[in-house]
Formats: C-alpha cells, structure tokens, sequence
C-alpha cells in the first residue's frame, strides 16, 4: 500500500499535486483582513445608526414639548 505524507503527489482540493503551508498563509491573511474590514463596517454603522436615532428621537421630543422655541432656534441658526 502506499501511504500519502509530506511530498507525495496527489491532487489537492486547490488544483496542484501537493499543498505548500505557505500557499494557504496569503488565504488566511486575506479571509482575515475580509472578516476585519466587515467587522468594522458593521460596527460603524451600528454607532451611526444609534447617534443618529438619538439626535432624531431628541429633535422630536423638544419639538413636542416646546415648538415654538425649536422653530425659532432653528430660524436663528439658518441666518
């Protein structure tokens, strides 16, 4: 029986005969950075969202309580 081990030629799920470790670093650098980048796209969307919900839900509530000074501030701050 011949065994398989380190060298021996078969075909891998990549294509080639045999699989260097150092071809598969570049794959799991890039996977990696892949993850990081989508990481911190949602988490910066996730702190977004939540400072912009804040300010809006604010807006709302002072335009309820008190309209008329907000439309005035808000009149003040265009000019």
């Amino acid at each position: 029986m011949h065994q398989r081990g380190i060298g021996s030629s078969h075909l891998s799920l990549y294509g080639s005969k045999t699989t260097n470790i150092l071809t598969l670093q570049p794959m799991k650098f890039i996977g990696f950075l892949l993850f990081v980048i989508i990481l911190l796209t949602g988490f910066s969307m996730l702190i977004f969202l939540a400072l912009f919900v804040g300010y809006w839900l604010t807006l709302l509530g002072l335009e309820r309580v008190m309209p008329d000074r907000i439309y005035k501030w808000l009149e003040g701050a265009k000019r």
